[in-house]
Order: C-alpha cells, then structure tokens, then sequence
C-alpha cells in the first residue's frame, strides 16, 4: 500500500509541475500584453499597497505554517516547549526542500509528553512523525498559498502493548487574507489512515479524517508587541462529531524585541488523540511556555 501511495504522490508531482509552468507562462504572457509604457508610474502607484499586504501576508505564512520557499531548509509545524500542572510538551518540526527545481519536501516532527515532576522525570510519550510530501502549487502572497499532498508516519517508537503506529496519506492546503492591520491565516488538512497497528485500531474514531487550523494575528496590538490567537480542531470518524475529536486554543505573545526571538505561548488543548499512547483518553491541559521562531 505504501508503494501505491508513493506512486500516487510521483503521479502528482509530474502533473503539478506541468501545471505550474504553464500557468506561469499564461500569466506572464498576459502582463506583457497589458502593460504600456505610458501607464507605468500609474500601475506602480496603485500596486504599492498590494505589495505591502503580499508582504505582511508572505512573513505571517512564514512565521505560523513555515511556507519559505526561498530556504531550502525551515520550520514545518509549530516549535516549542511548554509547562502544565502534569509535564512539559516539546514539539520540534522541519523540513527539507530535496531540489530547487522541485517542490519535493522531506518532513520531520516529533512531539514529547515528558513527565518532568516524577522522580525520575521519564519521556510518557514520544510522537515520531516522518513525511514526504510534494508542493503542488506555492502562493505568492495571494489567497491560496500552498497544496501539499504526501504521505506520513506516525509512531511512538514502543513495543508490545504500548506500541502506537499508523500511516496515512494527506491533502493540505493553507490560505491567507488580509483585513486592516490583521492577518487570517487558515488550513484544512484532509487525510486518510490506510494502516495502523493493532494495538490503536480505534484510532480512527478520534482523529476522523479531517483538521482545521485557523491564525488570526494582532489581535491586540501595543508599540511593537501583538497576540496573536489560534484555534485548531478535529473531528471523531462521523465526520462533524466534535465531541470524539479536539480542540487546541492558542494565544501568541510576541514582543517585538530583536534581543528576544521566542514567543509567550499559552495552549489549551481538550479532547481525545493529544498523544499516541493515550489516544482513547480525553485531557484538558493548560500550558505555558515559548514558540520558537527560526
């Protein structure tokens, strides 16, 4: 199954390549047909403001979904270690970009549920998640500012009774927009859980087929400081039953000192599937620590 998945993935790489020169070769073609030299200063003027939203849209896309198509090497998920009342969560994500003349990416995120007030301060629960996933189209500070389709694991590395694993294959796309001084930000992920182990074959009744992530920044703004806010959510296998999934709420506190680069970061997260292990267990934890920036 996981040959015919990469197979499927190799068969979109080829067609989106192939869409995205030609798409490009239109657009060129009807700029050059348009512009004059007459009406040059004019487009100029008008397109200033354009810019600055493409910009401030390119740098939020950046910062919170690490779509940085200029550096082969970036940020994935979100990276950061946070404190609640039971343990400490880590979560450190990158991603590789294979060729410039491809969008090929090779992906890594790994999520710790380390129980740092025992004794002996064991890791609970580690998440390993690798992926390969190809970028079918790359925004330009426009609405629509990734596709991505791919393949992922999912482990906690564990044996016997406690071993967690599954495979899925996913369609993901992220897309901004610009209001006054704010910033949306939105992805939907669609995925498909085509194996798992036995030992979480359930799985599926919590994490559904389906996530939400919606980043709405400068939510309060205050000389260079802002909150940002973010809300992430899934569904249980009927599809639209919240109640079998979970929510993450998240605030953002940047400070907006070049001598400190993290952010304060406050997440609530309720429902079920926050950790492989635990799957089948609902949790409400509030934790407060920093995002990292890179």
């Amino acid at each position: 199954m996981l040959n015919y998945s990469l197979a499927v993935a190799l068969t979109f790489l080829v067609a989106g390549t192939a869409l995205s020169q030609e798409t490009n070769t239109q657009k060129k073609q009807s700029l050059d047909s348009k512009s004059t030299p007459g009406d040059s200063t004019a487009t100029a003027r008008s397109t200033e403001p354009d810019l600055k939203m493409n910009k401030e849209i390119e740098q939020a896309s950046k910062t919170m979904f690490g779509i940085d198509p200029r550096n082969k090497f970036s940020i994935y998920q979100p990276n950061y270690f946070i404190f609640g009342k039971d343990d400490l969560k880590l979560q450190f994500s990158s991603k590789y970009r294979v060729a410039k003349s491809y969008n090929l990416y090779l992906a890594y995120t790994q999520t710790m549920f380390w129980d740092i007030y025992d004794d002996s301060a064991p890791f609970r629960d580690i998440n390993y998640n690798p992926e390969v996933f190809y970028r079918l189209i790359e925004g330009d500070g426009k609405f629509i500012r990734s596709l991505d389709f791919g393949v992922i694991h999912t482990s906690n590395g564990e044996d016997g009774d406690k071993s967690r694993s599954m495979n899925r294959i996913f369609l993901k796309t992220n897309v901004a927009t610009n209001f006054g001084r704010n910033n949306l930000l939105a992805e939907l992920k669609l995925h498909h859980i085509y194996s798992k182990s036995d030992a979480n074959k359930y799985i599926i009744q919590h994490m559904g087929y389906w996530e939400m992530k919606f980043i709405l920044t400068h939510v309060l703004v205050s000389g260079t400081s802002r909150m940002d806010i973010e809300y992430r959510f899934f569904a249980g296998e009927s599809v639209v039953n919240l109640g079998k999934g979970g929510r993450e709420i998240g605030l953002i506190y940047h400070l907006g000192n070049e001598n400190f680069n993290p952010a304060f970061y406050l997440q609530y997260y309720s429902g079920y599937a926050e950790s492989l292990l635990n799957y089948e267990q609902k949790v409400n934890q509030i934790r407060l620590g920093l995002l990292l920036f890179f």
